[in-house]
This record gives C-alpha cells, structure tokens and sequence, in this order.
C-alpha cells in the first residue's frame, strides 16, 4: 500500500518539481542584474526548496507518501515561509539570511535603487517576513492541525530571531519612503483597467479574463461590504495577512441594483441555514430523495441572490512611511472575483459560477504591463502552504501538504465541498454573515480600522521598537 502511495507522489510532484524549478529561474525582480544585491536579499525570503507530502486513497484509506522536494517562488504573493524553525532559524537557512541581511546593510544596499515603487515592494516583502518571525510560532491558524505541535524554539533560535528581525527592521525603515512619496503611488487597478488586457463583463473562464471596469465608479451599481463593529469589522483575510494588507469586498446585484436589505435578507438566511443541525444530515443516506428534500430546505432560504449576483474580494498593500505610519495604497496584491451565472432550483445542487483570480506579478508591476496582475488560471494547483494567506502552513516536521487546484482550493477555509459543479451557493460568500454594513466603493473605512487595529498589536509595537535603535 505505501509503495503504490509512494509511485503516485512521486509522479505527482515530478510534475509540480519542473514547474517551480523553474519560477526560481525567472527574469531578476528588481533590477535586470540577477546578482544585483536587491535581487539577492529577495531570493534569499522568496525562493525556497520546501518538503511536500501528498494524501492519496489507496485501498479507501488515506495514506501519506514519502516528501519530495520542490522550489517555490520567486513569484509569489507571500514569502514561501512557515513557522517552522526548518525555514528561518536552524543554522543553515540563518546563516544565508543573515549574511544577506549584513551585506545589505554595511554596504548601504538601500541607496543603490531610487524607484518608490520597488522600494515601497522591497519593505513590503521584507515586512511580511519580520512578523512572521514575530509571530508566536505555536499559533496555528484556522485550526487545522498544519503547524499544531511545532517544535519549541531553542535558545540559540531566540537569538536567531532577533537578530534577524533587528536587520529587516533596518532595512524597512532604510527604504522608507516620505509621505508625500506615498502619496504619489500607483493605483494599480486603475492601471490594469486602463491596460484592455481583461474583458469588462463575465463571459466565461478562457481569456481574457474578467476584472471589473466599474469597481470603483461611485454612481455604479457595485456597493461595498463591511462587517459591523458588533462583528469585530474586519474580515479574517485581515488577521491572516497579520494587517498588513487591507482586504475590501465588494457585491454587485444584477440591475436593478440590489439594495442593503436584500443583501442582509439573504445573509439572515444564509446563516440560518448553515446553523441547521448537521446530525440530521448525517443521519441520511447520501443520495435519495430524503437526503434530497433536507438539504433544498437549507438552500430555499438563499434563492433570492438572482444570477448574476458578482463578488469581488480585492486586497492591497498598506506601506509605513519614514515615521513608521502605515499608509494603505491603491497598489494590488491580489483579485478574487465570484460571478453567479445560473439559478438554483432545489433539490438540485449544479450551480454555474464564474471564478477569477488575479495576484500581483513583481516583474509585471515594475515593467508596466497590466497594473501588476496576473491571473490564476482554473485547474492550476496549488500546495496547501500556499492555498492559505501570508505565510506558509507547514506540520511538526516543517512538511507542507499538497492542496487542490484552483478554485477548489479555496474550500481549505470556506467550504467542505468543491467550488465547482457540485458547490451550494454558500460557498459563494462562505466568510460572509449577518450584520453587514453597505458602503460606498470607494470608502476608505476597512483601510482605517485595519490600521488601527495593526498599530495595535505586538508585532508592530516591536518593530516601533526595533525602528527606532536605528
């Protein structure tokens, strides 16, 4: 049994082997020199060769493989990191950083480039790697058993970690921009609207792909969703990106446009449904026409959302000026976008949904072309680490799980089941609940309370600390 597991990885991540190999081959990020120092102290936090570990079904039983190695990055969103000392802090992978961290810094490597906006990416991409190393290693997120049981740090970690931390600090605040330099930053969206690279209306998953003209316009029909203060007002991206992004989603019902009390019938009952007793489904058979009749009264409450209902999920960057005040930006990092194109007649469970996925593609942004965004294509596959937000979710052993590919890769947090053919339209908005608030588009309240809420807490506070010894 376990060496027929073993052939099945194996073939599974030759594959995923070559493909990622070869991102750690792409063209030079910051400067056209693939040897430039900036390049360099990049690589050493986003190219990393990691152990994956595939479940398969072998006999109807889930068996894990023996772990391969692949390279992840450079072309990623977030560092290919976890919280396992494996990553950051045993000897090896400290000594390479922290000699790229004391070149950068003796040789002032934060004057060889002037662009704000690689310098404003560089903080960015270094920022998201300090807090992790701030980050309480024993947290694991969602609850999921990846990262449950890490290993306790050692001492000589502990010292790895601050002075790892203390250098990154340095350099953030080395390539700080003034707040008038922020100022002038990009608003990439507008940038990759403005490109005609995408179609403007869902007409299917092939390219071009579909990203919003209208998004932004404030006499359209796209409305802005935030959750009430009753309900913490942030959403969970928020905590998983530790704040340093501001996540904004935004609803469009077909015309005429949909009004906040429609949105808020149909999250009531959406919620209602969710909070019906899963014992009672469990108790059924898992096809027929009881099990039928069950699950279309749980869905009858969410008929109202018409197709063409679309969701967009947008996230940007939040940068920290020379004084250390974190400013949001217009700069995107990532699109996700939800597009109901068919009805739902119970008991039947089919539903038509347009997915989109779009990241921020360093070399795209800094060459010009398309706001930054690159899309997801539908089937790409995605690990598990990666499937997640702002860091890598690897087990005890520093391993990470192969995941799905995308969209049903989003079902790790949202759903139990697949996103397409055989998804209820919860899986549409899983995040979402009651007691929403409707705000214009171009509100800027979820950038202000994730701000606030970032300036609070511990991470930030030591790097106030960490900023100022220099």
């Amino acid at each position: 049994m376990i060496a027929r597991s073993s052939m099945l990885l194996a073939a599974f991540t030759a594959i995923h082997a070559v493909a990622f190999t070869a991102l750690a081959d792409a063209p030079a990020v910051y400067d056209p020199d693939p040897q430039h120092l900036w390049n360099r102290l990049f690589a050493a936090f986003y190219v990393r060769q990691v152990e994956v570990v595939d479940r398969v079904i072998v006999d109807g039983e889930a068996v894990r493989g023996l772990p391969q190695t692949v390279v992840l990055g450079p072309d990623v969103v977030d560092p290919p990191l976890g919280r396992h000392a494996r990553f950051l802090l045993d000897d090896a992978p400290f000594r390479k950083c922290n000699e790229i961290l004391d070149e950068f810094l003796s040789s002032s490597g934060a004057q060889l480039v002037d662009d704000p906006l690689k310098r404003v990416l560089l903080q960015r991409d270094l920022w998201a790697v300090f807090d992790l190393l701030a980050a309480d290693p024993k947290h694991a997120s969602h609850g999921m058993w990846l990262e449950g049981g890490l290993p306790e740090l050692t001492p000589v970690h502990e010292q790895h970690r601050q002075i790892l931390s203390r250098k990154l600090a340095a350099i953030m605040r080395a390539v700080a921009l003034s707040a008038e330099e922020v100022r002038r930053l990009p608003d990439t969206y507008q940038l990759a609207v403005d490109s005609r690279a995408f179609r403007t209306e869902p007409e299917g998953s092939e390219p071009p792909h579909y990203l919003p003209a209208d998004l932004f316009d404030p006499h359209g029909t796209w409305q802005q969703i935030v959750y009430g203060e009753a309900e913490g007002g942030l959403f969970g991206h928020t905590h998983q990106t530790d704040g340093r992004s501001v996540f904004r989603v935004f609803w469009r019902l077909p015309e005429p446009a949909g009004t906040p009390e429609q949105l808020q019938r149909w999250l009531t009952g959406r919620q209602r449904s969710m909070q019906a007793p899963r014992a009672s489904l469990d108790q059924l058979p898992v096809e027929g026409p009881e099990r039928q009749r069950a699950e279309a009264e749980g869905e009858r409450a969410q008929e109202d959302l018409p197709v063409g209902s679309r969701f967009v999920l947008l996230r940007q960057l939040i940068c920290l000026d020379d004084q250390l005040t974190p400013v949001a930006t217009g700069i995107v990092e990532s699109v996700l976008i939800r597009v109901v194109l068919a009805s739902i007649e119970p008991p039947a469970h089919d539903i038509d949904q347009l997915f989109e996925s779009f990241e921020m593609n360093r070399s795209l942004l800094l060459g010009g072309q398309r706001g930054g965004l690159h899309p997801t294509h539908p089937g790409s596959d995605q690990f598990y680490g990666l499937s997640l937000l702002g860091r890598l979710h690897s087990d005890p052993k520093g391993r990470l799980l192969v995941g799905r590919p995308f969209p049903d890769n989003c079902t790790n947090c949202h759903s139990g089941r697949t996103l397409s053919g055989e998804s209820t339209i919860q899986a549409t908005v899983r995040s979402l609940r009651a007691g929403v608030e409707v705000h214009s588009p171009r509100s800027t309240i979820q950038a202000e309370r994730t701000i606030r809420w970032k300036q609070q807490r511990d991470d930030f506070q030591r790097l106030r600390e960490y900023w100022n010894d220099h």
